[in-house]
């Protein structure tokens, strides 16, 4: 790096209109994403050999990394938002979506306790009551905003656990009279290179947790 100066973060007016560019963009890409290919023709590899293989010693002006964007990365992506992808997980390509992006990005949310973010923290619990008024549940529905499959499948199967086994945060589940437990799960997952990943990644990460204690076998049915 030439001049560590050029570390600092960039300059109010600069950012703003960054931003305004960058709004500009993302509306842009919206409005004509038909026109794109819904996945790439190459080669894997094609998108490296197109990128320095040395870090850069200076910044680049931002007008050539939007351009790099749309002639590297845009054609170089399978474009899950576009109307010809039936695919998963299209909600955050809305406009209200990524206007919320948008928002959550300078305020750094970090919502793992109530502590670390009460307004966070309520508003998720009101939003997700509204979400139950909304399906017709009663009352006693309650429930959290997840960020990946992995973590609600971990936490519906310690649900299970802990209908079948009882007390198995504090007693454990060695050396007590308990069932063997299983786990029946699809065989057509996301990725089907990985036959239910985010089940295998949840059981690795539950037997890690206690001390290969489990006692259950996964079957993939």
């Amino acid at each position: 790096m030439k001049d560590p100066q050029s570390l600092r973060d960039t300059p109010p007016e600069e950012f703003r209109k960054q931003l305004h560019e960058v709004a500009d963009w993302i509306a842009d890409f919206r409005e004509n994403i038909e026109s794109l290919r819904v996945a790439p023709d190459e080669k894997p590899g094609a998108v490296r050999a197109q990128l320095p293989a040395q870090p850069p010693e200076d910044g680049e002006p931002f007008e050539k990394i939007l351009s790099d964007v749309d002639r590297l990365i845009v054609p170089g992506m399978v474009h899950w938002s576009h109307p010809m992808f039936l695919g998963y997980f299209g909600w955050t390509t809305t406009a209200p979506g990524i206007l919320g992006e948008i928002l959550t990005a300078p305020l750094n949310v970090n919502a793992m306790t109530w502590r670390t973010c009460p307004a966070a923290t309520e508003l998720e619990t009101v939003v997700i009551d509204w979400l139950r008024q909304w399906l017709g549940l009663p009352d006693k529905f309650d429930g959290v905003v997840y960020d990946t499959a992995s973590v609600g499948i971990m936490h519906a199967l310690a649900v299970a656990r802990e209908q079948a086994a009882p007390f198995t945060r504090k007693l454990g589940l060695s050396n007590r009279d308990l069932p063997r437990f299983r786990i029946y799960t699809s065989d057509l997952p996301k990725n089907r290179r990985s036959p239910s990943g985010s089940v295998r990644k949840t059981c690795a990460a539950s037997r890690a947790t206690t001390s290969f204690a489990w006692k259950y076998r996964c079957y993939a049915r």
